[in-house]
Parts: C-alpha cells; structure tokens; sequence
C-alpha cells in the first residue's frame, strides 16, 4: 500500500477518481494501492479514462471525505 497527504493534488486524493482508496484515522492522508487504476468521473478532463492514483490534472477536487 502506498499514500499520500490530502493536499496533493493528484488522482487518489480526487473526488472524481473512482479507484479504491481508504481514508487514514485522521483524514489527513489516503492510502491506495499503487499500481491499480481507477476510472476519471470529471466531465471536463479524463472523463471515463483511466488514470493511476498518482496521475493528476488541472481539474482536480480534493475528495470531500477528506474534508478542507
């Protein structure tokens, strides 16, 4: 398992990544498996492709579990 911190802005930390993911204890960071895909829900960039947790685009949305 890999992670990373809720301010990176990449595919894992997204709300418009599909991929499995868990939020840590304290919501700070996320951990997801590193070489598995997930699929891009954001209408105005990858939508429906692909994309690996550490990719990432300038449409990105921190994912709302995590809170600001």
């Amino acid at each position: 398992m890999a992670s990373c911190n809720k301010q990176r802005e990449q595919c894992a930390t997204c709300e418009y990544w599909s991929g499995h993911r868990e939020p840590d204890n304290w919501f700070d960071n996320v951990e997801y498996m590193d070489n598995h895909k997930g699929k891009c829900y954001n209408k105005r960039s990858w939508n429906g492709n692909e994309k690996y947790p550490t990719d990432n685009c300038n449409n990105w949305q921190r994912w709302m579990v995590l809170g600001q």
